[in-house]
């Protein structure tokens, strides 16, 4: 799940940790357009029990 956040000029995405190679992949895209473009990631782990509780923050 993705969404935009134009309060806080952020896009926020939500990651299953279930299918280890697809989230490396994403992560490793995510890196490197915010090399490229000078902006930044920032990564939270959260466990799969308290998941559906989090809403993501900046």
């Amino acid at each position: 799940m993705m969404t935009w956040d134009p309060d806080t000029t952020l896009w926020r995405i939500r990651l299953s940790g279930s299918h280890a190679e697809h989230l490396s992949n994403v992560l490793n895209t995510l890196f490197e357009a915010a090399r490229v473009y000078g902006s930044a990631i920032t990564v939270r782990l959260v466990t799969a029990e308290s998941a559906d509780g989090v809403v993501a923050s900046g």
